[in-house]
């Protein structure tokens, strides 16, 4: 199977990229219990030019495979110079797994389209192989080639190389650089995985701090009984037998004098963040590390710097102001559909929020933590469990707390009816928004859900902006108003749809020749919502007609319905593709 892609080039920071690609894989390996590393050798340049929509499609498909195919051990991506010049980067990335493994006879099946190493691992892990066929393909258009080295039981390598364009790099800021505010301090790192242990070495390494590691609490407490001088001890949260909250109550009740303590926080623990206080840990940083927000972390700790909200991209244009955005509220957002998610995080944080993604029902029941969230944004349909069973359990917790506590949720849905509104109500929910999300009608649900301090809200300017007339046509200025005026939120979604789109329109039509209704529903959900987040309200109801045919169950004719809903995806890209080269060009 051949798919027609085409590469774009825009300059982009590789590691900037590479944290928020990783991050975005987060919450899937640690919930599974997997480490999830990554390393970016020195040497390898920064700012290039290519296609970053396509890098991250190619590298979100190897781990999503790697965290698929792995029960127990690490997922680990590296980054590295293969060879430089003044004007080109040739970069080779690689996906290490400790899965399962593939026989050698088999591994040139690997990245053929729908097909697996077998029956047996189909049916136990799913999955069609289609994100590996697409991968290569993409590998290939940036001039590598995709490969495999695998044995069974023993874990799986996926590498390529990559080429792209170099620009002048800019000067390190001091949270980039190090610098020699930390040199000489003494820091004892706990963490059970040997990789991480490896990475965060280099990192304090190149500070020139000096280091010691344990791999376990029992050898921490050892350490730290004996004779030698700690300055800082950084924790891993999740550690087998005793794990970081539990070695960090340990050395609370030792009263070891000017000891600091921080932890490495995975996501199923980020709803332990409320017993900080009472043990003492100063500040925290979410794996997997990177390198900035480690040192920043430490300079927090050591009292040199005072803690940063995170940095936000500059607000472009009126649409974007409000008295809600800017806040450093704590926000969990439930959603399931990549293109949504994408487009929900960046919203969040470009406006100062500090969202944590999950991706259905159960796991934000395990995440939920009223110490934690300031609000929770549910989506109303997502697998495993949906959004109305999620708010009712919430409320049932809250209720059997018995400190009256009362968590903020958004509904996220794709309905306007009032019958659907007050659906959401009886289930517990305080407000909703319907989808394609309107930011000004987001904010505003927000803001009178978790209202700012008398003192917060005299620093705001006042008013939130009205919502714009909703546009009925593919055009420049009322895609860019929607996406609040961020043109480059709003490439690199269209990027997103040009990517997912034709693969999504496969899986239509393959689950209707497999009569997968389950399947086809979910996909046609999918585009549904995607198709209206770009206003092309023609396509959108037809994937909704398609929706309701899989929830019907009922498949039989809806193929010219298919094709239908196939032209008007070409439409929809050819006229998206042209909104993106008139902003480019007004730019």
């Amino acid at each position: 199977m051949n798919w027609k892609f085409e590469l774009e080039s825009a300059p982009f920071d590789l590691r900037d990229f590479m944290k928020d690609t990783l991050r975005m894989m987060g919450m899937r390996t640690q919930t599974k219990g997997l480490e999830l590393a990554y390393r970016v050798a020195a040497d390898v340049p920064d700012r290039l030019v290519g296609d970053p929509g396509r890098l991250r499609q190619i590298l979100l498909n190897l781990i999503e495979n790697a965290v698929k195919f792995t029960e127990e051990g690490e997922v680990v991506v590296n980054v590295a110079t293969r060879q430089s010049s003044g004007s080109q980067a040739d970069l080779r990335f690689s996906v290490e797994d400790t899965g399962i493994g593939i026989p050698r006879e088999k591994q040139k099946d690997v990245f053929s389209a729908f097909k697996q190493v077998d029956a047996k691992t189909t049916n136990q892990y799913g999955g069609t192989g289609l994100g590996l066929a697409v991968s290569s393909q993409l590998v290939r258009l940036m001039g590598g080639e995709l490969t495999v080295s695998s044995e069974p039981g023993q874990g799986s390598r996926f590498e390529f190389e990559a080429a792209f364009k170099r620009l002048k790099e800019e000067p390190l800021r001091p949270d980039e650089a190090g610098g020699d505010d930390l040199q000489g301090i003494r820091i004892l790192v706990v963490d059970d995985n040997a990789t991480t242990r490896r990475l965060t070495k280099e990192m304090l390494d190149s500070w020139r701090i000096k280091t010691q590691f344990a791999s376990n609490a029992e050898e921490a407490r050892q350490i730290l009984s004996g004779d030698g001088h700690v300055d800082l001890v950084l924790i891993d949260s999740d550690m087998p037998g005793s794990d970081g909250f539990s070695l960090a109550r340990w050395i609370r009740d030792q009263q070891i004098k000017d000891l600091r303590v921080v932890m490495m926080l995975t996501f199923p623990h980020l709803k332990r963040k409320a017993e900080f206080g009472e043990l003492g840990v100063k500040g925290s940083i979410i794996k997997p590390l990177n390198s900035p927000e480690l040192h920043n972390l430490l300079l927090v700790a050591f009292d040199k710097k005072k803690i940063d909200t995170k940095k936000t991209r500059p607000q472009k244009g009126p649409d974007a102001k409000s008295k809600a955005a800017g806040r450093s509220l704590k926000i969990l957002v439930a959603e399931d559909t990549p293109f949504n998610q994408t487009f929900i995080l960046r919203l969040l944080e470009k406006n100062g929020f500090h969202p944590i993604l999950v991706e259905n029902g159960r796991q934000a029941l395990e995440a939920f933590n009223p110490d934690t969230f300031d609000v929770i944004l549910m989506d109303v349909q997502m697998p495993e469990m949906d959004g109305f069973e999620a708010t009712r359990q919430i409320r049932k917790r809250e209720a059997g707390s018995g400190t009256h506590r009362h968590m903020p949720i958004i509904a996220m849905t794709a309905y306007a009816t009032e019958g659907d509104r007050e659906r959401c109500l009886e289930a517990g929910m305080d407000d909703y928004v319907s989808k394609p999300i309107s930011a000004s009608k987001l904010f505003k649900a927000i803001e009178a859900l978790v209202p700012p301090a008398a003192e917060e809200e005299a620093s705001k300017s006042a008013g939130t902006p009205a919502a714009g007339k909703k546009s009925v046509s593919l055009n420049a200025d009322g895609l860019i108003r929607s996406f609040e005026n961020d043109q480059e939120l709003f490439q690199e979604l269209v990027e997103i749809f040009l990517n997912d789109s034709p693969q999504m329109l496969n899986i239509l039509r393959d689950s209707l020749k497999s009569t997968d209704a389950k399947t086809f529903k979910r996909t046609a959900h999918s585009l549904k919502g995607m198709l209206r987040n770009f206003q092309a309200e023609s396509a959108a109801e037809t994937a909704f007609e398609l929706e309701q045919i899989g929830e019907q169950g009922k498949l039989d004719g809806a193929d010219q319905i298919v094709d239908s809903l196939a032209a008007q995806l070409d439409d929809v890209a050819r006229n998206l593709k042209e909104v993106v080269k008139k902003i480019s060009g007004s730019g």
